[in-house]
């Protein structure tokens, strides 16, 4: 029944619904539980129940973290690490003419007088097309954002502006717009996490501990972006992609990735249960981090699958996304926040590199391929070694993500008042989950114990420094004709998540970065993982990648970012 030498993965083939035709099946679904029960045979939900014997006798494992006793390959705390200040003076000098919407953009123009943090954002208020001087909560014209406060945002750019005319700005991210994804607290928002109900009428009394951080460095809270509900999805039909009009920017942290790469801010904040950082950032062309679980503290968050989310950030360039990382890690935990000195000029000489062969072949678009073959083309050229790894039970592998990540997201939304509202394809999958037992959830973290000390064995005993794939299956999807009612696509889904899944299940950290444009002109992206706690490896291989591809500033047609 099980393959264990098989390195490919089920794709899920199921017909789309949007309109009425959704609006009905969500009705039948609901109230005719055997309906409800094929679908979650179909989609493969019982097929943990027969696991093979070594899967058998293995420990459940609801802890993404290495194994006892494992011994990094990659010691990243030796050394000191690169700081966002020296980023900012090599990234200055380095920086090209075209897309200014960088950070050291920003601080250029407010330690030159020739832009204030208070102009700055009247800028982008008027570009949102909001009224500076509005007090409640509004949303953008473009549909990016769930809740901005303008009169909140010009409080803060008031506040910077008095610390560079007093020569004192708390950093160089002092005064630079900022966008969080709507499941963490921003004061005096509601964190309505994707939903209508969630969170409605109640206001956040405090930050969360990532947007305390971001306000400490100075930097301007815009406001929160949309996502798809409870980021139970990787399809937003509510809003386009900068690149392209009624296509999609993935999901669930859509509205991030959108602002980011529309130019309204450097970077922003998403989170990441199954590819909803990585997904977003390659449909919108930019680079997106999913860092090691437990890197960025929770506090003040809505999680709806804790034991496979992490916060992460998106950023426009290298650079940007970086900084954001130094900005919200969580610098208290044991281990160490690094990005080490070779940021500035990688070296790949050395490197060993794993590639699942038919693993990565599993794509629906030839650019993707050809992009992968050109990067693995390059690291050769530079003196790394591409090699070939085998991962047993990949498929058991990922429907143990899918079965845990959908197991904690519908307890999340149903424990919630007022679920009735949720959206059609929200409750179509809480009527599928509905036919799954403790037995399902035990035998999913008994696979994600398989697959820890697979990586860990791969990363520790086989000397592999990163594995490389694609970051999904296709690029941009087009919108659906008919989107009133939403849309429920789980075939498109699986294809967007396909190579996403392995790093949430083992809470491994995984970046990803832009590579060209497919044929139709959309964003492809490559994806790296590397083994836990080795984020700011990451960071300068996404430099390296920026460096080697020619990714330096490519705007986004709809690109509409401040100009200084």
């Amino acid at each position: 029944m099980f393959e264990m030498d098989s390195n490919i993965v089920t794709r899920i083939v199921a017909p789309s619904a949007t309109g009425y035709l959704l609006v009905i099946l969500t009705y039948l679904i609901k109230y005719c539980p055997p309906i409800s029960w094929v679908l979650a045979k179909t989609a493969g939900l019982f097929s943990l129940r027969n696991l093979p014997k070594p899967m058998l006798d293995l420990n459940p494992v609801n802890t993404p973290q290495p194994p006892e006793g494992y011994a990094r390959w990659y010691k990243e705390e030796n050394g000191s690490s690169v700081s966002i200040e020296e980023i900012f003076k090599q990234s200055s000098l380095q920086r090209p003419e075209n897309g200014n919407a960088y950070f050291v953009a920003f601080h250029t123009a407010f330690l030159q007088k020739s832009s204030t943090p208070v102009q700055a954002s009247m800028a982008l208020l008027s570009k949102l097309g909001l009224n500076p001087t509005q007090s409640s909560s509004e949303q953008d014209k473009r549909g990016y954002f769930a809740s901005v406060i303008p009169a909140d945002v010009m409080r803060q750019a008031e506040e910077s502006a008095g610390r560079y005319a007093a020569n004192a700005p708390l950093s160089p991210l002092d005064g630079i717009p900022v966008v969080l994804k709507n499941e963490m607290d921003i004061q005096n928002h509601e964190t309505r996490a994707g939903s209508s109900f969630i969170n409605a009428g109640n206001h956040a009394k405090r930050d969360c501990a990532i947007a305390k951080q971001l306000k400490d460095l100075g930097m301007i809270v815009v406001g929160a972006t949309n996502l798809t509900e409870v980021g139970w999805s990787t399809i937003d039909i509510r809003f386009s992609n900068p690149w392209k009009q009624n296509h999609s920017c993935g999901g669930s942290s859509s509205g991030t990735a959108a602002a980011v790469a529309a130019g309204y801010a450097p970077f922003g904040i998403g989170s990441d249960a199954g590819g909803s950082v990585r997904i977003p950032a390659a449909m919108c062309g930019i680079f997106g981090l999913k860092p090691t679980n437990g890197r960025v503290s929770a506090r003040g968050l809505y999680i709806s699958a804790p034991s496979v989310s992490t916060a992460g950030p998106l950023g426009r360039t290298a650079d940007d996304m970086t900084v954001g990382y130094l900005a919200m890690a969580d610098h208290s935990i044991r281990e160490v926040v690094r990005v080490p000195r070779e940021y500035f000029g990688l070296s790949v000489s050395g490197l060993r590199v794993g590639v699942i062969r038919d693993y990565n072949a599993q794509v629906l678009n030839p650019a993707i391929t050809a992009s992968l073959s050109r990067v693995k083309s390059e690291l050769v050229k530079q003196g790394a070694t591409i090699v070939p790894i085998s991962f047993p039970y990949l498929e058991l592998v990922r429907q143990a993500h899918l079965l845990t990540v959908s197991s904690e997201m519908f307890s999340s939304i149903t424990s919630e008042p007022n679920n009735h509202k949720m959206q059609n394809s929200t409750s179509i999958l809480c009527s599928v989950m509905r036919h799954l037992s403790v037995k399902d959830y035990i035998h999913a973290q008994k696979v994600r114990s398989h697959a820890i000390h697979t990586l860990a064995n791969l990363f520790a005993n086989d000397g592999i420094d990163l594995i490389l794939s694609p970051t999904a299956a296709v690029t941009s999807p087009p919108f659906p004709r008919i989107t009133w009612a939403g849309i429920s696509d789980n075939t498109l889904v699986t294809d967007m998540m396909r190579f996403s899944f392995l790093a949430n299940l083992a809470g491994t950290p995984a970046i990803t970065c832009p590579v060209g444009l497919d044929a139709a002109g959309l964003p492809v992206a490559v994806q790296f993982m590397g083994e836990w706690w080795s984020e700011g490896r990451l960071c300068a291989i996404a430099k390296w990648i920026e460096r080697t591809m020619g990714q330096q500033a490519v705007n986004a047609t709809e690109w509409d970012g401040l100009q200084f």
